[in-house]
Formats: structure tokens, sequence, C-alpha cells
């Protein structure tokens, strides 16, 4: 997915397990890209660079229930 492109948040988008909002689409590929980078780096004995706070902030938000409106709004 190419989130640069205009209105690509203002869209659903259709994943594996169904469809869902741009904004959780954004999150859930961030989510998705940042697990499995800390994956490679500890697979391959990569020194540890994770912000904790915003590491803590991803986690508290995808935790939270899901809701298109409160997703747009945390990353505006």
């Amino acid at each position: 997915m190419a989130w640069s492109h205009p209105g690509t948040l203002d869209t659903t988008i259709r994943l594996g397990f169904g469809t869902v909002p741009g904004p959780m689409a954004a999150l859930i590929h961030l989510t998705e890209i940042l697990v499995h980078g800390i994956d490679l780096a500890v697979v391959s004995a990569q020194e540890h660079l994770i912000d904790e706070q915003q590491l803590e902030y991803l986690l508290t938000t995808m935790r939270a229930p899901p809701s298109s409106n409160s997703l747009r709004q945390a990353h505006a």
C-alpha cells in the first residue's frame, strides 16, 4: 500500500481478515513493520534501538477499542 497517495487514509483497505478503515490499516501496517523489525534485530544480534515511549504509545493505541476517528485524531 502506498501510504503517501492522497486520500489513502480516507478509504477502506481490504486485508487478509477483512476490510478496515484506512487509519486502522496504516496502524496495523506500522505495527507489523515494528514487530518483525524487532524480530530481525534480535535474531541478528543488533543493538536495541527502540524508543520506549513511542513503543508504549503504539501498544496503548493497539490495545484501544477500534475506532477510525480515534486513530485519525491520535495521529493528526
